[in-house]
């Protein structure tokens, strides 16, 4: 179906893809990710036009063999996506990815930071006041890098006690504002202003910094006091806590803001301390 000409025309078919996918409003880093990874697969094996089933089995079975199996997960799921959409808009007849079935993200089990570890680091004198609002934000308010990195003035009311959050997938929430974070903000009125970001980035003025600076900073801090721990098991530490406190798994969902109850549930384990206490209340049979 494809010939010589069309590895050429490699940029025509991404531009397409990627107005459909502006359309359908995602993210921009998300549609960043698409292409780089699909503009990847044609550097290792040609053009991704015409790729077939012994390319996909090929490159699978390598990413089984060399990458995390989250990673392996997201870049399957591009090749169904960019395949499908081949299909759906008539430009190829078959889907070479279909014979391999659905993808599979294996169950990670939550990893939460200590309370110990999160006080340590909070009453560490060395702390910048910008460090402390990001942990206080990943803490108590469960929010992903992301989301801490856009927070803005506009977004947080101190009359109704709310936040508004722009999540992954640019979803718009609004959740309950915790009263540390707050009184953080009202402490340093010229770190946390009313308008604009409250991270701007160092560099381009007018933006936030970005995720991956979050995340740096965070871990960069905890490793100043000798403590692994990372930004996303701050947020562990939210959903974990609030089950050890009997929240309610629905309410847990919503403050954590998960699409699936399934995510939310999985903390349950790590949550849950009373199973050992009543492995312990058995009789001794040792003689």
């Amino acid at each position: 179906m494809w010939d010589d000409s069309d590895v050429a025309n490699v940029d025509h078919y991404l531009a397409l893809w990627e107005s459909e996918m502006l359309a359908r409003r995602l993210s921009a880093r998300t549609i960043n990710e698409r292409l780089r990874f699909i503009r990847h697969i044609q550097s290792l094996l040609g053009c991704p036009l015409s790729l077939g089933e012994d390319d996909i089995r090929s490159f699978l079975a390598t990413l089984a063999k060399t990458k995390a199996p989250t990673t392996q997960f997201n870049y399957h799921t591009i090749l169904r996506m960019w395949f499908a959409w081949l299909c759906a808009r008539g430009f190829r007849d078959d889907d070479p990815t279909l014979v391999f079935g659905k993808p599979r993200l294996p169950r990670m089990a939550p990893r939460p930071a200590e309370t110990d570890h999160v006080r340590t680091l909070l009453s560490h004198g060395n702390l910048q006041t910008k460090t402390h609002m990001k942990v206080l934000l990943a803490a108590l308010q469960g929010m992903r890098t992301i989301e801490i990195a856009r927070v803005r003035g506009e977004d947080v009311d101190f009359v109704a006690m709310k936040l508004r959050i722009l999540g992954k997938g640019n979803i718009d929430t609004t959740v309950d504002l915790h009263p540390d974070v707050a009184a953080f903000a009202r402490e340093h009125p010229d770190k946390f202003p009313l308008r604009d970001w409250w991270f701007p980035s160092p560099t381009k003025p007018g933006f936030h910094v970005l995720p991956a600076s979050v995340s740096k900073v965070l871990a960069d801090a905890f490793r100043r006091v000798n403590l692994p721990v990372t930004a996303h098991q701050l947020r562990h530490w939210t959903a974990t806590e609030l089950i050890r406190r009997d929240v309610p798994t629905r309410v847990v969902q919503r403050v954590m803001r998960h699409s699936s109850i399934q995510t939310t549930e999985g903390y349950t384990a790590v949550a849950d301390d009373r199973s050992a206490e009543a492995l312990r209340r058995l009789p001794h049979l040792a003689p």
